[in-house]
């Protein structure tokens, strides 16, 4: 597997952050790394230890991989940042996974130190999202290794870092094995998959379950469309998958319930200025064109309806199984009001 340099696991971080719907403010360039980054809601300011995970070596079990620390004798927090202790994976498939340490149970380092990591918890992250495991630690007290793919990584800072690896979170083994064995790829966490978990911890834990369902959901449509959106074919990683038939009325996260859409028409899909019926055309509302028209605001309608091919069929992944439900576009088709349509 390929071993990274330091800018390049800094390039892998930034990348990652940006895919989990983070501006880029301001990045160090000397390890460990100090970045600022933000979104609309939000501002990070973030302290970065990165290694790369490696096998653990000649005799070593097959499963066991680590980080190897190299160039630092301890962890040093910086005030007003948020510290992560992180390992890179990239397999020869170019699969990228990210494993979060806690940095608070690993302050100082010894001779020669490594941090280990299970290769069944990596290869579970690359295929769910999210995986995770337990290291148990003195005194009945554990640490959680949180594994995610790079798309995860702006949840895991926000939901879980702060619960599971702050300076003031605790945390025993009992807990930390039942959170070890959850299925991330589930669409709810119960109360009985969270038993014996804290409360701020059984409210982080089913944020996250819902936001990697949704992150699958959006992947597996995204590289079903090649990437390209269905009404337009843009690409330039401006585009989503979009349920067809809304969660909230029903929808499936399978597949065949998602569009491929560039950020402009997924926005007009779903605010229901244009719909696809059932054998893939695309549509236009025309009660919305003419309160728009009346209210002053159909200003360039004309051109957008053009670009979007209104009235020409979507273009369609290039495995017919992922094809949009013909079921699922009538539904979608139903809510927004047919008569809108015809």
């Amino acid at each position: 597997m390929p071993r990274l340099s330091k800018p390049k696991l800094r390039d892998v971080i930034l990348d990652a952050l940006e895919m989990s719907g983070y501006t880029i403010q301001n990045a160090g360039h000397t390890h460990p790394f100090a970045i600022e980054v933000s979104t609309s809601t939000r501002e990070e300011r973030l302290l970065v230890y990165a290694w790369n995970i490696t096998h653990g070596g000649k005799g070593r079990a097959v499963e066991e991989y680590r980080i190897q620390i190299t160039g630092v004798s301890q962890i040093s927090l910086k005030k007003g940042y948020k510290t992560l202790l992180l390992g890179i994976f990239e397999d020869l498939a170019s699969s990228t996974v990210i494993a979060s340490f806690d940095a608070y149970k690993h302050m100082n380092f010894g001779s020669s130190p490594s941090i280990q990591v299970h290769g069944p918890t990596l290869f579970k992250a690359q295929i769910d999202g999210l995986a995770s495991e337990t290291k148990e630690l003195a005194g009945g007290q554990a640490e959680i290794v949180f594994a995610f793919r790079p798309e995860n990584l702006g949840q895991f800072i926000e939901t879980l870092d702060p619960v599971y690896h702050s300076a003031t979170s605790s945390l025993n083994t009992a807990e930390a094995i039942k959170v070890s064995k959850l299925d991330f790829s589930k669409p709810n966490l119960d109360g009985v998959d969270l038993s014996g978990v804290a409360a701020d911890r059984r409210k982080a834990l089913r944020i996250v379950a819902r936001w990697v369902r949704d992150q699958n959901f959006r992947r597996n449509v995204v590289n079903a469309y090649g990437h390209c959106c269905a009404i337009c074919g843009l690409q330039a990683r401006l585009v989503q998958g979009s349920h067809i038939v809304p969660v909230a009325s029903g929808g499936t996260d399978e597949t065949s319930n998602g569009l491929c859409l560039c950020v402009l028409h997924h926005e007009a899909y779903d605010r229901a200025l244009l719909a696809v019926d059932e054998h893939g055309k695309i549509l236009h509302n025309h009660t919305m064109v003419a309160a728009l028209t009346k209210a002053s605001l159909s200003g360039g309608l004309e051109a957008f309806f053009k670009a979007a091919r209104v009235g020409k069929a979507i273009r369609m992944p290039a495995d017919s199984k992922y094809s949009p439900n013909p079921d699922f576009l009538k539904r979608n088709l139903s809510l927004k009001g047919i008569k809108n349509f015809s």
